[in-house]
């Protein structure tokens, strides 16, 4: 028996229309992209319905549902001192892992750094290995990382002035494709804090 006015509805999703007529043994195929909110956190399901209904017949619907899965890569970072004058050089330990089940690809380590510090060419290191030209503002590749992996970035940077707030708060990313994937993730560190003083006369 042919449909006629077959109504859908996603609240979720925002989506709702009305198919005119459906053949029997038609299929209808909608492909929906749906971005999982910042907010959610791992562990939590995220259940999506979709409702449809036709004149004479009861009303149907399909539920599926998504287990938000934690990022694979994690960054801890710390500090050489969190104390520090104008021209002291301070050192940043980062520990980049991945605590997954697959590799991560095209891993990219950036740390944006503020007003009163001032990044020393020629410090980054790589699990111990000198990278001359690096820098941590503009990216360092990281490249692979497999499963159980974890990478030790350190680089130094030199106190140039007391910045207005008389400290700096820095954190680090990492952008980041899984195996498989077709799109980035980014993982942050937490912000660690230097409290910034002037040599007294």
């Amino acid at each position: 028996m042919t449909l006629h006015q077959v109504r859908f509805s996603d609240p979720q999703l925002n989506l709702q229309g009305v198919i005119a007529a459906q053949e029997p043994g038609e299929v209808q195929t909608a492909i929906i992209p749906f971005t999982v909110p910042a907010t959610a956190v791992a562990g939590e399901q995220i259940v999506n319905t979709l409702i449809v209904s036709a004149p004479g017949q009861p009303e149907q619907a399909a539920t599926a549902v998504v287990n938000v899965a934690a990022l694979p890569l994690s960054i801890i970072k710390e500090t050489s001192t969190t104390e520090a004058f104008v021209g002291d050089t301070v050192h940043f330990t980062l520990k980049i892992s991945n605590a997954g089940t697959i590799p991560v690809l095209d891993t990219v380590l950036t740390d944006k750094l503020q007003e009163g510090i001032q990044f020393k060419q020629g410090s980054v290191m790589v699990d111990g290995k000198h990278l001359d030209t690096a820098n941590p503002e503009t990216g360092i590749p990281l490249g692979q990382l497999n499963p159980g992996q974890t990478v030790r970035v350190t680089f130094a940077i030199k106190v140039v002035k007391v910045p207005a707030k008389r400290k700096v708060s820095n954190t680090a990313q990492a952008t980041f494709r899984p195996q498989g994937a077709n799109q980035n993730f980014h993982a942050s560190s937490k912000v660690v804090f230097i409290r910034i003083h002037e040599h007294e006369e």
